[in-house]
C-alpha cells in the first residue's frame, strides 16, 4: 500500500541519515585520532630515547672485594640481569683467588638465582645450587649454616615452579629447621609462605594455617 511504502521510504532515509551521521562522526573521530597522534608523536620519540638510555645498566666501580660486586649483583638481578651475572662470575674468580670460601659459594648461589628466576633454566639453577651447597657444607660458621637454609629453599622453589609439590615441601622443610635454628628472619618468612601455599594447594588447611601465622608472626 502506499502507507507502507512511505512508511518503509521514511525508515530507508532515516537509516541512510543515520549512516551518514555515524560515517561523518567516525571521520571527525579519525581526524582527530591523526592529530593527537602527530602532536603526541615528539613525545614519545624523546619517551623512547630516554628509555634506552635509561635501560642501559649503570657503571659499578670496579672493585677486588667480592662481598662489594655480590652486593652489586644482587640490587641488580631483576632490573640489568646479565649484569647481575657477570658481576657474581667475576666476584667467584676474585674469592678464589683470595682464599675467600663464603664469597665463591654466595657467587654460586646468586647465578642459581639468576637461572631459576631470570632464565627459568631449572637444570642449571639446581647445578649452580649444589655448587654453593659443596662450599656452605664445609665450614660451620653461622653465615655458612643460613647458606645451606637459603639453598635449600630456592631448591624448593625450583621443584615448586616445576609443579613438584610434594619434593618442594621436604625441601622447604629442610629449609626451615636450619633457617628456624638460626632465628633468620629473612628467609624464613618466605620459606613459611611458601610452605603455607603449598598446603593449600593441597586441601590441608589446618597446615597452610598454621605456616601462615607463623610467616606473619615473625613478618610483623
Amino acid at each position: 500500500s502506499i502507507y507502507s511504502c512511505k512508511l518503509y521510504l521514511h525508515r530507508k532515509n532515516s537509516l541512510f541519515l543515520n549512516c551518514k551521521k555515524q560515517n561523518t562522526m567516525q571521520a571527525k573521530d579519525c581526524f582527530l585520532s591523526g592529530i593527537r597522534f602527530y602532536i603526541l608523536l615528539p613525545v614519545l620519540v624523546l619517551f623512547g630515547c630516554n628509555s634506552r638510555e635509561t635501560n642501559e645498566a649503570p657503571v659499578i666501580p670496579p672493585s677486588q672485594n667480592p662481598d662489594t660486586l655480590l652486593t652489586h649483583s644482587k640490587n641488580l638481578l631483576y632490573t640489568y640481569p646479565d649484569s647481575a651475572y657477570q658481576l657474581a662470575a667475576k666476584a667467584e674468580a676474585l674469592a678464589k683467588a683470595q682464599d675467600n670460601p663464603l664469597a665463591p659459594a654466595n657467587a654460586f648461589k646468586m647465578q642459581a638465582s639468576y637461572y631459576s628466576d631470570i632464565k627459568t633454566d631449572y637444570l642449571q639453577a639446581t647445578r649452580y645450587c649444589k655448587l654453593a651447597d659443596s662450599i656452605y657444607r664445609k665450614y660451620n660458621g653461622k653465615d655458612f649454616l643460613l647458606g645451606r637454609g637459603a639453598v635449600y629453599h630456592n631448591l624448593g622453589t625450583i621443584e615448586l615452579r616445576q609443579g613438584n609439590y610434594l619434593p618442594a615441601i621436604e625441601l622447604y622443610t629442610k629449609a626451615l629447621h636450619q633457617l628456624d635454628t638460626l632465628k633468620d628472619e629473612k628467609t624464613l618468612p618466605r620459606t613459611l609462605n611458601n610452605l603455607s601455599t603449598l598446603f593449600s594447594f593441597l586441601k590441608d588447611d589446618a597446615k597452610s594455617e598454621q605456616y601462615a601465622r607463623e610467616c606473619y608472626k615473625i613478618s610483623k
